[in-house]
């Protein structure tokens, strides 16, 4: 039987197209075992990237004040609203560096918050197509000079990924512009579109309508009011 099976034409060129498949087949699976190892063995030693922790809040740690608890509640909440993961120490840099602020310049973490939310949804790595970087959207070049300006220790671009040195280099920024033009007002319109536009404005001009101040004062009530309801 066998060797007509060989022998005929036919048959033969059966049993060719047989050994071929088998050994496509034999290919394949052995490729896709490799695929599936390399997978495997990646994904083990692949380090976790910025934002694939799970939340955790310190706002339940003996010792901290009531403002962190505050701002820690409210973080928080923000944080799962749009659907961000960050780390520990990256909530608890947040935390110290609101604090921080709310403390230094007399801002509201309400209003601090809804400046975050406006600028960059709370995305530690956010990168707008100027390059302003981070919670507060920095300019690097912004940030050197408000560094040693404001007597901030800075070390670099790096350092804007850092939640707390983000958000203590935004808002030092954002008083001294409050600073130089007299009210929180021009202050956010110098943050969002630079200070040359108020120079060439004037102030008999007033300040130019742009929707960031309302958005920033939106986004503030919201935090507000979660404040009056927890």
């Amino acid at each position: 039987m066998l060797s007509y099976l060989t022998s005929h034409p036919k048959s033969a060129t059966f049993l060719s197209m047989r050994n071929q498949t088998i050994h496509l087949t034999a290919k394949i699976c052995g490729t896709a075992v490799l695929i599936c190892g390399f997978l495997l063995i990646n994904s083990l030693g692949k380090p976790e990237t910025r934002n694939s922790v799970s939340l955790t809040s310190p706002s339940s740690y003996q010792g901290v004040t009531p403002l962190q608890k505050e701002v820690s509640h409210l973080l928080e909440r923000a944080l799962r609203q749009h659907g961000e993961r960050w780390s520990q120490s990256q909530f608890k840099s947040a935390v110290r560096g609101i604090t921080d602020v709310v403390k230094l310049y007399d801002f509201s973490p309400s209003f601090v918050l809804g400046l975050i939310k406006t600028e960059s949804s709370f995305r530690i790595d956010a990168v707008s197509p100027v390059g302003a970087v981070g919670l507060t959207q920095v300019i690097p070049s912004t940030a050197d000079l408000t560094s040693r300006t404001e007597k901030i220790p800075y070390s670099g671009v790096e350092d804007l990924y850092d939640p707390g040195k983000n958000i203590r280099i935004g808002f030092a920024y954002l008083n001294w512009m409050r600073e130089t033009y007299g009210s929180i007002e021009a202050a956010l319109v110098a943050y969002n579109c630079g200070p040359a536009i108020l120079e060439r404005r004037g102030a008999e001009k007033g300040l130019p309508k742009i929707p960031y101040r309302r958005d920033v004062w939106n986004a503030e009530r919201a935090f507000s009011f979660q404040v009056g309801a927890s």
